[in-house]
């Protein structure tokens, strides 16, 4: 575990351009290097729980997570993007939002225990019930490490962040092969979820050292609350949307078609959860150092946005048109259902990088009203576009209505945050438009392989390798000829980590 570093100052709001992107590269190199080892042992991890448990075991832990992830709004969501933007006054302000926090944990664990017996009536699972009051001790420790987090992020000190994240996800995932394998079924997916929790709590204190002290300073709260509030009822659709098609599923189909879907949305997200959500985490830090600033926080937001969809876009088409020997090989032939749902959510999940930027500089702008009122058109919409595809095509058309969801959302949300900046519509659609059009040929590619290929196991293998590598190809050849510029850009950021890039990008 990395040693606690003396406490740095903030970086100043006037900071160098240079030395900010450099910060804020490195910083995006560190957590995409700790989600690639996290997401690899994760996936590892599916694999083999895939054949300990039953897509039931899934099924149940997914419906847990949906009462569990509204709970967690109670404990401070958004404190740490507060904590953020007040980086210049981080130690006046560190104390009362513990404190707050500390009481958020403590009503949300409550919730979660009284709200156990109502939610295994609503799902028809009695067994949801114990599983629920027992992730409710959980609750009070993830409240616990918000202010932490934030004083390391603050501080960009992304590599201490990095290492503690992908050391406990190391632990989790091994408990829970260990406990599978002993026969505790959804068990050994819930016990490891709350002790990686305290063991969070305590390097991450130990790492920040935050400047807490005795005093809640009750004084302060209404203040904190303010935007808190904003972000709490916006995270509440946020919520809503991230939950609600478990939540929808859950009223209308099985658990075990449930557990199918689980599986294949949780693999759908790992590029977004790998590149978009960790370049999102530094571009807020980034944005609220250029607040003062809005043409370089204009041109910092269109770089960064035009470098993740470069990034995102081509890996989730590609990882649609493989849909079949992905989940084929890593999960096996009992998860067959799962292959037309990972497809339809890959898709939409190539356009979440929009998502993701466009919040971190709506954030970063202390738009938080604009944050909620968009929550407040993009949720109705999202629960329209699923409830609709689910009385139309079951959990297939689910998959469809939360497709076009992310693509409406992806689309409009960068265009309104960059509305006080000078940009709109036009410019989010250009941002998008041209490496998905590209990657869709890819992606062609890629699945007409699998024409060529028997429905074996070496067969799968071929489609995968020779597809991926032959979709991968075809994207790169098409984005030097039409976007190179962009990917001047990516060598010239990568160039730094690496020795053959930046021989590459020199020549």
């Amino acid at each position: 575990m990395p040693e606690p570093e003396p406490t740095a100052e903030p970086t100043p709001t006037g900071a160098a351009p240079g030395a900010l992107g450099r910060k804020t590269t490195s910083g995006f190199a560190w957590l995409t290097a700790q989600t690639l080892g996290a997401k690899v042992v994760s996936t590892a991890a599916q694999i083999v729980l895939a054949r300990l448990l039953v897509p039931d075991d899934f099924g149940l832990f997914a419906l847990a997570l949906t009462v569990v992830q509204f709970a967690q709004l109670l404990h401070g969501y958004g404190m740490r993007e507060v904590l953020i933007r007040l980086h210049d006054e981080f130690e006046a302000w560190a104390s009362p939002a513990f404190w707050m926090t500390v009481l958020g944990g403590l009503v949300s664990g409550a919730a979660v225990f009284a709200f156990a017996g109502p939610a295994a009536i609503a799902y028809a699972e009695p067994e949801l019930a114990p599983i629920l009051r027992f992730v409710a001790i959980a609750m009070p420790l993830t409240a616990l490490v918000i202010v932490p987090t934030a004083a390391l992020e603050i501080r960009i000190r992304y590599r201490a962040l990095a290492i503690t994240q992908f050391l406990t996800a190391v632990v989790q995932f091994s408990a829970s092969i260990v406990l599978a394998f002993l026969g505790l079924g959804v068990w050994s997916l819930v016990i490891p979820l709350v002790c990686v929790r305290a063991i969070t709590l305590v390097v991450l204190f130990a790492l920040a050292r935050p400047p807490i002290r005795l005093n809640p300073e009750f004084a302060r709260w209404s203040s904190l609350l303010r935007d808190v509030g904003l972000l709490t009822l916006a995270g509440l659709l946020t919520t809503a949307v991230l939950q609600g098609d478990y939540i929808v599923l859950g009223l209308f189909v099985t658990s075990a078609q449930v557990g199918l879907y689980y599986i294949a949305y949780q693999l759908s997200r790992q590029p977004l959860m790998l590149i978009a959500q960790n370049f999102s985490r530094v571009l807020l830090p980034a944005f609220s150092h250029l607040k003062n600033n809005p043409e370089r926080q204009r041109t910092a937001f269109i770089d960064a946005t035009s470098l993740l969809a470069f990034v995102l876009i081509p890996v989730c088409v590609i990882a649609a048109a493989l849909a079949e020997p992905v989940i084929t090989l890593a999960f096996g032939p009992e998860y067959e259902g799962s292959v037309v749902l990972f497809a339809i959510l890959s898709l939409g999940s190539a356009f979440r990088g929009g998502v993701e930027s466009g919040a971190a500089l709506l954030r970063a702008q202390g738009r938080f009203g604009t944050v909620l009122r968009l929550r407040y058109v993009l949720t109705p919409l999202f629960f329209l576009l699923l409830t609709s595809g689910i009385v139309l095509y079951g959990v297939v058309g689910g998959a469809i209505g939360v497709g076009i969801s992310a693509l409406i959302t992806g689309i409009v949300q960068p265009a309104v945050a960059m509305r006080p900046i000078g940009g709109g519509l036009r410019d989010s659609i250009g941002l998008v438009l041209a490496p998905f059009t590209i990657s869709l040929a890819a992606g062609a590619v890629a699945f007409a392989v699998g024409l060529f290929t028997p429905e074996t196991v070496p067969g799968y293998v071929a489609h995968l390798l020779i597809g991926g590598a032959a979709g991968s190809v075809v994207f790169i050849v098409l984005a030097w000829l039409t976007m190179r510029r962009t990917m001047d850009a990516l060598i010239a950021r990568l160039a730094p980590y690496s020795g053959p890039l930046r021989r590459f990008a020199s020549g």
